[in-house]
């Protein structure tokens, strides 16, 4: 079995039972109360909305939470390759630079791209800002993106 290297034991956010058998969460870093609360509200409200749109066949993803910005995964002495969907958060100034409803969109939109099987960086900032209004019914887009960045990003 595949391990990340330097992962801790550290408290992690409770999943939504709708998706719970669909994400492996795991940590580089000891991960502070309030994002561990971000995290369960976020995945309680990207469960709404796959529930709303009725995916089915959702694909599994490992949420890594990490502060150096880089993740190192180790083989298993018996494993010759792997697959597996990554969404890789680096948390560490995410407190000091965002407001919570900015850092519940960072998150949202891992997800966005792994569950709904959106790449392009522009076409997510919709899904996101609707699964984010579940949050913050009051939310505008331009709160949580640059559209022209995300535009420009769009076309690549």
């Amino acid at each position: 079995m595949a391990i990340f290297r330097r992962a801790i034991k550290t408290a992690a956010p409770t999943i939504d039972p709708r998706i719970r058998e669909r994400i492996v969460f795991s940590s580089t870093v000891k991960v502070p109360q309030k994002i561990i609360e971000l995290f369960e509200i976020v995945f309680s409200k990207v469960a709404d909305q796959i529930e709303n749109d009725k995916i089915t066949n959702l694909p599994k993803v490992n949420c890594i939470l990490t502060r150096k910005r880089e993740v190192s995964i180790v083989l298993g002495d018996e494993e010759v390759a792997i697959c597996c969907t990554l969404c890789i958060y680096p948390i560490d100034k995410w407190l000091l630079k965002y407001s919570e409803i900015q850092i519940c969109a960072i998150i949202t939109e891992e997800l966005c791209h792994v569950f709904w099987g959106i790449e392009n960086e522009y076409d997510v900032c919709y899904k996101v800002w609707e699964v984010v209004r579940r949050i913050s019914p009051e939310v505008k887009i331009e709160e949580l993106y640059n559209m022209d960045e995300a535009k420009r990003l769009g076309r690549k």
